[in-house]
């Protein structure tokens, strides 16, 4: 829009034809996200899977029960007719005899089939009830610590598996020239703004001399053509040096001959240490250009000055400068020849004394230690960072550099710092081979973002996450397995919008995707360690006695308080732990086989101290088997809290919310205990009885320590270690 003046412009494209409206037809590629995440792709692998062994094992309690009818008379209380010819009538036998099975011995065998279903259904509707309820907690972390908002709850656990995350120009990482250094002029430190006011325009020139041809530090010339608005090139094309003098690292000098003076003056420069160059200087700069005498007590403050700087660990550099104008002689024709070699060797020498000091220049990193730190973390949780940024290639480098996204000493630069030109341009075949090595973009538009991410999700085994700022990247937001948009700009594109526009937050999103699938693996391993003890136990109950000792209702009860309340419990165990430092594959199992060996070890401890509380209390205790029954249920409820204690321990010393939650599941049992007695005419326990429970429950906890560790150690080499 042009509101008022002239001018020219250059119309590139109109129409249907601009960036802007081929952005927009891109979206029609990516829809709104509404196929199933990974994370509910596997809890239905877990359910088919139970729904399977299921069907088995009532096929199996079926089969059980038709045997023992047609050998048993006592078993279906009354003879069956036995075929005296062999396999004449056995068909119809069968067929009767299973009649007779479901109408008079119903209750019996249906019981066990009922906790069946009870079992079907916990892991069909308590597994993805449990998993809703650990989004929900980590979503309400997320807003309540992070100011975040989460616009797709499984979006939460998919950030678990993020390999890869494409950064764009956060806030953090956008780089001012006021933040790259300091520049001290005189006795203070010059704040520097974008005319350059308050500095003397000779005196800038002259500092420019000295940093752009005086050395090759990349950081300092990049602070200067920001700072100080120097163009390089230009300055190299103007002035002709003469003579360099490297001595060390600490201190360099340079003559050189500025275009339009006619070569009648050489300008010296000298760089360095303070201490290394104040000794050499007589005088120096304000920066209104006045030059004024350096007395003792001025290079007493100008030495203070510096240990300042140096105590905040910053690298501090001095420029100084003086001019000399070359004597005219006039030689005899015999003298001219013999005198011109060495004339032209003093002429070259820099002078060392006597110079003016121009200023300090402390280098610094713009880039807050939380920011590096962040960085890191996240290389050490085996997440790629890849900058992509509009500016122009040096600048990227300085960002990755000083920001511990690239290593300074990293010998193969080769393939890892591109233009995104470069990449654009490149055939389909090496831009496949390119997007895995790129490091650095630089030059790049939203279009090459999202180029970038189509061929890291073409390899198969990459989860990619990317940042958005503007409406310019919602294709690449809804490309991405998980969207995040910085600021709210494009929140309807994203799955996570963070409110605050810094990369920290993407390290705590990365944090906590890692402990929500940590989390949501202990819970498996809880229901399913609950169900298979619960029906192994009626199984052999139930041939044996024909009873069940946990019936529906009481393992109904136990699911629903550890669905919602143990739950909640593990959701709050494990928030925001230091990501693990093996990165979690999308096409790992959601159940590994180390958690299979945990889950084995606890379900059989539980099975085997059941049975021998059944079979043997009412002996051992000295009670009727009423009482056995009742402490059987409440020591298969109290196993469950020791199983839960053993999965979130960790987090129970420092989340006082998943002790609240742990000692509401022992409260409700309590008080389901005493309902019952009321109820159903149970059996009231004694508190002998009750800390029987908690002792014969309690040894799930060392034990679930053991086989914790133990399979741990043994899978680590082939299995992800979030156990």
């Amino acid at each position: 829009m042009v509101l008022g003046g002239g001018g020219r412009m250059l119309v590139t494209a109109v129409g249907r034809n601009t960036e802007r409206i081929r952005l927009t037809r891109s979206l029609n590629n990516y829809p709104d996200k509404t196929e199933e995440s990974k994370l509910q792709i596997s809890i239905d692998e877990t359910n088919s899977r139970s729904g399977k062994i299921c069907v088995a094992l009532t096929l199996l309690v079926l089969t059980v029960h038709v045997t023992r009818c047609l050998t048993s008379q006592s078993w279906c209380q009354k003879a069956h007719n036995a075929d005296p010819k062999g396999m004449k009538n056995a068909v119809e036998e069968i067929m009767n005899e299973t009649t007779k099975l479901v109408k008079k011995q119903g209750m019996r065998a249906n019981g066990l089939v009922t906790v069946l279903c009870v079992f079907l259904f916990s892991i069909r509707d308590g597994l993805p009830l449990g998993v809703f309820l650990s989004l929900v907690c980590a979503a309400k972390n997320f807003g309540n610590y992070h100011r975040m908002e989460v616009r797709r709850l499984p979006s939460i656990a998919t950030a678990g598996f993020i390999t890869t995350v494409i950064v764009g120009e956060t806030a953090d990482l956008a780089l001012k020239p006021s933040d790259m250094a300091d520049l001290w002029v005189g006795l203070e430190r010059i704040k520097i703004n974008e005319t350059l006011s308050g500095l003397d325009c000779d005196f800038v020139n002259t500092l420019r001399e000295g940093v752009g041809l005086n050395g090759s530090e990349h950081s300092l010339v990049l602070w200067a053509e920001k700072a100080l608005h120097m163009d390089l090139d230009e300055v190299r094309r103007t002035r002709t040096v003469l003579h360099t003098e490297d001595f060390d690292k600490k201190r360099s000098g340079l003559l050189l001959e500025r275009g339009g003076e006619g070569g009648e003056t050489v300008h010296v420069h000298w760089k360095g240490d303070l201490d290394k160059v104040l000794p050499m200087c007589s005088h120096y700069y304000e920066a209104d250009g006045t030059r004024k005498a350096l007395d003792g007590g001025k290079r007493a403050m100008f030495n203070k000055i510096i240990e300042t700087i140096l105590t905040d660990g910053v690298e501090c550099i001095a420029f100084a400068h003086t001019q000399i104008v070359k004597e005219v002689k006039h030689p005899s024709p015999a003298e001219e020849e013999e005198e011109e070699e060495e004339e032209e060797e003093v002429v070259l020498k820099p002078v060392e004394e006597d110079l003016t000091l121009q200023g300090m220049v402390s280098m610094k990193n713009p880039y807050s230690p939380e920011l590096r730190r962040a960085v890191k973390e996240c290389q050490d949780a085996g997440v790629e960072l890849k900058l992509v940024v509009s500016g122009d290639l040096e600048m990227a480098r300085f960002t990755a550099i000083n920001s511990a996204i690239l290593e300074p000493d990293d010998s193969d630069m080769d393939g890892k710092i591109i233009e995104a030109s470069d990449f654009r341009h490149s055939f389909e075949e090496d831009r496949q081979k390119m997007a895995t090595h790129i490091r650095i973009m630089a030059n790049s538009a939203a279009s090459d973002k999202l180029l970038l991410l189509q061929h890291l999700k073409q390899k198969g085994d990459q989860v990619v996450a990317i940042t958005g700022t503007s409406s310019w990247d919602s294709p690449a937001l809804r490309a991405a397995d998980v969207g995040l948009s910085l600021g709210g700009v494009v929140s309807e594109s994203s799955e996570i919008i963070v409110k605050d526009e810094n990369f920290l937050q993407i390290c705590d999103i990365l944090k906590v995707g890692r402990c929500v699938c940590h989390n949501l693996q202990q819970f498996v391993q809880l229901q399913m360690t609950l169900n298979i003890a619960a029906f192994a136990v009626n199984f052999v109950i139930t041939l044996s006695y024909n009873e069940e000792p946990i019936g529906p209702l009481e393992l109904l009860w136990v699911n629903l308080i550890m669905d919602i309340l143990g739950a909640q419990a593990l959701a709050e165990s494990h928030y925001l732990q230091s990501p693990s430092k093996t990165p979690i594959k999308n096409t790992d199992q959601h159940i590994t086989r180390p958690a299979w060996g945990y889950i084995i070890v606890q379900s059989l401890n539980q099975i085997v101290v059941l049975l021998i509380l059944y079979f043997m209390g009412d002996r051992f205790l000295g009670t009727n088997q009423k009482v056995v029954k009742a402490l059987v249920f409440n020591c298969f409820a109290m196993c469950q809290v020791f199983v839960l204690i053993s999965c979130a321990f960790e987090g129970m010393l420092k989340q006082i919310k998943c002790l609240i939650f742990v000692g509401a599941i022992v409260a409700l049992q309590v008080a389901l205990m005493e309902v019952m007695v009321v109820a159903v005419e149970g059996e009231r326990l004694e508190m002998r009885q009750w800390w029987i429970s908690l002792g014969i429950a309690g040894v799930g906890l060392p034990l679930g320590w053991v086989a914790r560790t133990e399979f741990r150690r043994l899978g680590r080499h082939r299995y992800n270690p979030l156990l």
